[in-house]
Protein backbone atom coordinates (compact mmCIF):
# COMPACT_ATOMS: atom_id res chain seq x y z
CA UNK A 1 0.00 0.00 0.00
CA UNK A 2 1.22 3.55 -0.79
CA UNK A 3 2.95 5.07 2.26
CA UNK A 4 0.94 8.28 1.96
CA UNK A 5 -2.30 6.30 2.11
CA UNK A 6 -1.01 4.46 5.21
CA UNK A 7 -0.16 7.77 6.88
CA UNK A 8 -3.55 9.17 5.96
CA UNK A 9 -5.33 6.19 7.50
CA UNK A 10 -3.24 6.37 10.69
CA UNK A 11 -3.91 10.08 11.11
CA UNK A 12 -7.65 9.70 10.51
CA UNK A 13 -7.79 7.49 13.61
CA UNK A 14 -6.31 10.23 15.81
CA UNK A 15 -8.20 12.92 17.71
CA UNK A 16 -7.05 16.26 16.28
CA UNK A 17 -7.68 19.75 17.61
CA UNK A 18 -7.02 22.82 15.48
CA UNK A 19 -5.76 25.48 17.88
CA UNK A 20 -6.57 29.03 16.84
CA UNK A 21 -7.44 32.42 18.31
CA UNK A 22 -5.06 33.07 21.17
CA UNK A 23 -4.33 36.39 22.82
CA UNK A 24 -1.88 38.06 20.45
CA UNK A 25 -2.48 41.08 18.22
CA UNK A 26 -2.95 38.56 15.39
CA UNK A 27 -5.94 36.83 16.99
CA UNK A 28 -8.39 37.65 14.19
CA UNK A 29 -6.00 36.36 11.51
CA UNK A 30 -5.35 33.24 13.56
CA UNK A 31 -9.10 32.55 13.64
CA UNK A 32 -9.26 32.84 9.86
CA UNK A 33 -6.25 30.52 9.44
CA UNK A 34 -7.55 28.01 11.97
CA UNK A 35 -11.07 27.84 10.60
CA UNK A 36 -9.75 27.35 7.07
CA UNK A 37 -7.58 24.45 8.29
CA UNK A 38 -10.48 23.02 10.32
CA UNK A 39 -12.80 23.15 7.31
CA UNK A 40 -10.19 21.35 5.21
CA UNK A 41 -9.65 18.57 7.74
CA UNK A 42 -13.39 18.09 8.15
CA UNK A 43 -13.71 17.89 4.38
CA UNK A 44 -11.02 15.19 4.43
CA UNK A 45 -13.03 13.34 7.12
CA UNK A 46 -10.54 13.56 9.94
CA UNK A 47 -11.62 13.26 13.56
CA UNK A 48 -11.12 16.96 14.19
CA UNK A 49 -12.55 19.90 16.11
CA UNK A 50 -11.61 23.52 16.57
CA UNK A 51 -10.36 24.98 19.85
CA UNK A 52 -10.33 28.73 20.51
CA UNK A 53 -7.28 29.18 22.72
CA UNK A 54 -7.25 31.59 25.65
CA UNK A 55 -4.69 32.05 28.38
CA UNK A 56 -7.08 30.46 30.90
CA UNK A 57 -8.21 27.35 28.99
CA UNK A 58 -4.99 25.58 27.99
CA UNK A 59 -5.70 22.79 30.49
CA UNK A 60 -8.83 21.91 28.50
CA UNK A 61 -6.81 20.89 25.44
CA UNK A 62 -7.31 17.14 25.08
CA UNK A 63 -6.26 15.43 21.85
CA UNK A 64 -3.71 13.18 20.19
CA UNK A 65 -2.50 15.86 17.78
CA UNK A 66 -2.70 19.64 17.96
CA UNK A 67 -2.70 21.45 14.64
CA UNK A 68 -1.30 24.85 15.63
CA UNK A 69 -2.84 27.79 13.79
CA UNK A 70 -1.88 30.38 16.41
CA UNK A 71 0.00 33.43 15.16
CA UNK A 72 2.22 35.62 17.31
CA UNK A 73 2.53 35.58 21.10
CA UNK A 74 1.38 32.33 22.64
CA UNK A 75 1.50 30.49 19.33
CA UNK A 76 4.80 31.11 17.61
CA UNK A 77 6.93 31.85 20.67
CA UNK A 78 7.22 28.37 22.20
CA UNK A 79 4.52 28.78 24.87
CA UNK A 80 1.95 26.43 23.33
CA UNK A 81 4.69 24.07 22.10
CA UNK A 82 6.11 23.72 25.63
CA UNK A 83 2.64 23.13 27.05
CA UNK A 84 1.72 20.48 24.49
CA UNK A 85 5.04 18.69 24.91
CA UNK A 86 4.52 18.62 28.69
CA UNK A 87 1.23 16.77 28.09
CA UNK A 88 2.74 14.41 25.53
CA UNK A 89 0.60 15.84 22.73
CA UNK A 90 2.08 15.81 19.25
CA UNK A 91 1.78 19.10 17.39
CA UNK A 92 2.45 20.63 13.99
CA UNK A 93 5.41 22.82 13.14
CA UNK A 94 8.66 23.69 14.87
CA UNK A 95 9.49 22.89 18.48
CA UNK A 96 9.51 25.36 21.37
CA UNK A 97 13.22 26.17 21.22
CA UNK A 98 13.15 27.01 17.51
CA UNK A 99 9.90 28.95 17.87
CA UNK A 100 11.36 31.16 20.62
CA UNK A 101 14.24 32.15 18.38
CA UNK A 102 12.27 32.65 15.17
CA UNK A 103 9.59 34.90 16.63
CA UNK A 104 12.27 37.16 18.13
CA UNK A 105 13.46 39.31 15.22
CA UNK A 106 16.67 40.29 17.01
CA UNK A 107 17.66 36.73 17.99
CA UNK A 108 16.78 35.50 14.49
CA UNK A 109 19.13 38.05 12.95
CA UNK A 110 21.87 37.15 15.40
CA UNK A 111 21.54 33.54 14.23
CA UNK A 112 21.56 34.60 10.58
CA UNK A 113 24.71 36.65 11.15
CA UNK A 114 26.44 33.75 12.88
CA UNK A 115 25.57 31.50 9.92
CA UNK A 116 26.71 34.06 7.31
CA UNK A 117 23.19 34.34 5.90
CA UNK A 118 22.76 37.88 4.53
CA UNK A 119 20.38 40.11 6.49
CA UNK A 120 20.12 43.91 6.81
CA UNK A 121 22.26 45.47 9.53
CA UNK A 122 20.39 46.04 12.78
CA UNK A 123 20.49 47.01 16.42
CA UNK A 124 18.18 46.90 19.42
CA UNK A 125 17.02 50.08 21.15
CA UNK A 126 14.77 51.31 23.91
CA UNK A 127 11.89 53.19 22.27
CA UNK A 128 12.53 56.22 24.48
CA UNK A 129 16.11 56.48 23.18
CA UNK A 130 15.30 56.32 19.47
CA UNK A 131 16.34 59.28 17.34
CA UNK A 132 15.90 59.99 13.64
CA UNK A 133 19.07 61.19 11.91
CA UNK A 134 17.65 61.74 8.45
CA UNK A 135 18.61 58.42 6.83
CA UNK A 136 15.77 55.96 6.09
CA UNK A 137 15.43 53.18 8.66
CA UNK A 138 12.97 50.44 9.54
CA UNK A 139 11.69 50.10 13.12
CA UNK A 140 10.07 46.83 14.17
CA UNK A 141 8.33 45.51 17.24
CA UNK A 142 10.52 42.64 18.39
CA UNK A 143 7.98 39.81 18.63
CA UNK A 144 5.01 40.69 16.44
CA UNK A 145 3.98 39.21 13.11
CA UNK A 146 1.76 40.28 10.20
CA UNK A 147 3.82 43.49 9.94
CA UNK A 148 2.27 44.74 13.19
CA UNK A 149 4.57 47.36 14.68
CA UNK A 150 6.65 47.73 11.49
CA UNK A 151 7.43 51.26 10.33
CA UNK A 152 9.50 52.53 7.42
CA UNK A 153 10.83 55.91 8.55
CA UNK A 154 11.99 58.40 5.95
CA UNK A 155 10.87 61.70 7.46
CA UNK A 156 10.48 63.32 10.88
CA UNK A 157 6.72 62.93 10.48
CA UNK A 158 7.18 59.19 9.88
CA UNK A 159 9.36 59.02 12.98
CA UNK A 160 6.85 60.76 15.22
CA UNK A 161 4.03 58.53 13.98
CA UNK A 162 6.16 55.41 14.55
CA UNK A 163 7.13 56.43 18.09
CA UNK A 164 3.48 56.96 18.95
CA UNK A 165 2.65 53.42 17.82
CA UNK A 166 5.76 51.79 19.27
CA UNK A 167 5.48 53.47 22.68
CA UNK A 168 3.62 50.39 23.98
CA UNK A 169 6.77 48.32 23.51
CA UNK A 170 9.84 48.49 25.71
CA UNK A 171 12.40 47.68 23.03
CA UNK A 172 12.34 47.61 19.26
CA UNK A 173 14.70 46.54 16.51
CA UNK A 174 16.07 49.15 14.15
CA UNK A 175 17.03 47.78 10.76
CA UNK A 176 18.82 49.10 7.70
CA UNK A 177 16.33 50.17 5.04
CA UNK A 178 16.67 48.12 1.86
CA UNK A 179 15.09 49.78 -1.17
CA UNK A 180 14.14 47.12 -3.69
CA UNK A 181 11.79 44.21 -4.36
CA UNK A 182 10.05 41.98 -1.83
CA UNK A 183 9.94 38.17 -2.16
CA UNK A 184 8.93 35.17 -0.09
CA UNK A 185 9.55 31.42 -0.27
CA UNK A 186 7.52 28.76 1.54
CA UNK A 187 8.78 25.35 2.64
CA UNK A 188 6.67 22.30 3.46
CA UNK A 189 8.64 19.27 4.57
CA UNK A 190 11.50 18.94 2.10
CA UNK A 191 9.56 20.71 -0.63
CA UNK A 192 10.57 24.28 -1.45
CA UNK A 193 7.64 26.08 -3.01
CA UNK A 194 7.86 28.56 -5.91
CA UNK A 195 9.26 32.03 -5.32
CA UNK A 196 6.62 34.73 -4.94
CA UNK A 197 7.29 38.40 -5.57
CA UNK A 198 4.99 40.58 -3.50
CA UNK A 199 3.78 43.80 -5.08
CA UNK A 200 1.88 45.89 -2.55
CA UNK A 201 -0.50 48.76 -3.19
CA UNK A 202 0.90 50.31 0.00
CA UNK A 203 4.45 51.45 0.70
CA UNK A 204 5.30 47.94 1.85
CA UNK A 205 3.54 44.64 2.54
CA UNK A 206 1.86 45.87 5.72
CA UNK A 207 -1.13 44.42 7.63
CA UNK A 208 -3.63 46.11 5.33
CA UNK A 209 -1.91 44.84 2.19
CA UNK A 210 -1.62 41.32 3.60
CA UNK A 211 -5.26 40.82 4.47
CA UNK A 212 -7.31 43.13 2.24
CA UNK A 213 -8.40 41.68 -1.09
CA UNK A 214 -6.86 43.56 -4.00
CA UNK A 215 -4.21 45.34 -1.90
CA UNK A 216 -1.34 43.14 -3.08
CA UNK A 217 -0.34 40.97 -6.01
CA UNK A 218 1.49 37.65 -5.75
CA UNK A 219 3.68 37.21 -8.81
CA UNK A 220 5.73 34.18 -9.87
CA UNK A 221 8.81 35.59 -11.64
CA UNK A 222 11.36 33.38 -13.39
CA UNK A 223 15.06 33.45 -12.63
CA UNK A 224 14.98 33.61 -8.82
CA UNK A 225 15.67 30.00 -7.87
CA UNK A 226 18.68 31.18 -5.84
CA UNK A 227 16.12 32.44 -3.31
CA UNK A 228 14.76 28.91 -2.95
CA UNK A 229 18.24 27.69 -2.04
CA UNK A 230 18.71 30.50 0.47
CA UNK A 231 15.26 29.90 1.97
CA UNK A 232 15.99 26.20 2.51
CA UNK A 233 19.37 27.05 4.01
CA UNK A 234 17.70 29.48 6.41
CA UNK A 235 14.93 27.01 7.32
CA UNK A 236 17.43 24.22 8.02
CA UNK A 237 19.97 26.43 9.81
CA UNK A 238 17.38 27.73 12.25
CA UNK A 239 16.09 24.22 12.89
CA UNK A 240 12.58 24.71 11.52
CA UNK A 241 10.44 21.66 10.93
CA UNK A 242 7.46 20.82 8.68
CA UNK A 243 6.64 24.34 7.48
CA UNK A 244 8.02 27.87 7.30
CA UNK A 245 8.04 30.90 5.06
CA UNK A 246 11.16 32.99 4.54
CA UNK A 247 10.82 36.66 3.57
CA UNK A 248 13.40 38.51 1.49
CA UNK A 249 14.30 41.92 0.15
CA UNK A 250 16.41 42.25 -3.00
CA UNK A 251 18.27 45.53 -3.25
CA UNK A 252 18.60 47.44 -6.51
CA UNK A 253 21.77 45.47 -7.35
CA UNK A 254 19.89 42.19 -6.93
CA UNK A 255 21.55 41.20 -3.64
CA UNK A 256 19.19 39.17 -1.40
CA UNK A 257 18.64 39.86 2.30
CA UNK A 258 16.67 37.59 4.63
CA UNK A 259 14.21 39.76 6.52
CA UNK A 260 12.57 37.16 8.76
CA UNK A 261 11.18 33.64 8.94
CA UNK A 262 7.62 32.65 9.84
CA UNK A 263 7.14 29.30 11.56
CA UNK A 264 3.31 29.34 11.33
CA UNK A 265 2.51 31.02 8.01
CA UNK A 266 -1.00 32.29 7.38
CA UNK A 267 -3.51 30.04 5.63
CA UNK A 268 -6.20 32.60 4.75
CA UNK A 269 -7.67 33.38 1.34
CA UNK A 270 -5.06 36.10 0.78
CA UNK A 271 -2.10 34.15 2.25
CA UNK A 272 1.14 33.45 0.42
CA UNK A 273 1.79 29.80 1.32
CA UNK A 274 -1.44 28.41 -0.24
CA UNK A 275 -0.85 30.52 -3.36
CA UNK A 276 2.67 29.14 -3.79
CA UNK A 277 1.46 25.57 -3.28
CA UNK A 278 -1.38 26.02 -5.78
CA UNK A 279 1.13 27.20 -8.37
CA UNK A 280 2.57 23.67 -8.53
CA UNK A 281 -0.75 21.86 -8.29
CA UNK A 282 -0.98 21.36 -4.51
CA UNK A 283 -4.53 22.24 -3.48
CA UNK A 284 -5.44 23.55 -0.03
CA UNK A 285 -6.52 20.16 1.35
CA UNK A 286 -3.26 18.58 0.22
CA UNK A 287 -1.23 21.43 1.72
CA UNK A 288 -3.01 21.07 5.07
CA UNK A 289 -2.41 17.32 5.06
CA UNK A 290 1.27 17.67 4.08
CA UNK A 291 1.93 19.97 7.03
CA UNK A 292 0.15 17.53 9.34
CA UNK A 293 1.86 14.35 8.18
CA UNK A 294 5.29 15.95 7.92
CA UNK A 295 4.98 17.21 11.48
CA UNK A 296 3.70 13.99 12.98
CA UNK A 297 5.97 11.52 11.23
CA UNK A 298 9.14 13.61 11.52
CA UNK A 299 8.65 15.15 14.95
CA UNK A 300 11.46 15.59 17.46
CA UNK A 301 10.26 17.34 20.62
Amino acid sequence: MNSEIVKFQILREKKILVLYGGWSAERDISCLTGKAILSSLLHQRFNVAGFDVREDNLADIDCDIAYIALHGTGGEDGIIQDFLASKGICYTGSNATVSRVCIDKFRTKQKLDALNIPTPSYFKSKVAKLVFKGEPIVCKAMNEGSAIGVHIIKTQEDFERAILDLSKYNEVMVEEYIAGREFTVGIVGDLVLPVIEIVSANEFYDFDAKYSLGKSKHLFPLGFDFLKDLAKKTHDALGCRAVSRVDFMLDKAGKPFVIEINTIPGMTETSLLPDAAAKIGINFDDLVFRILETSVFNKVF
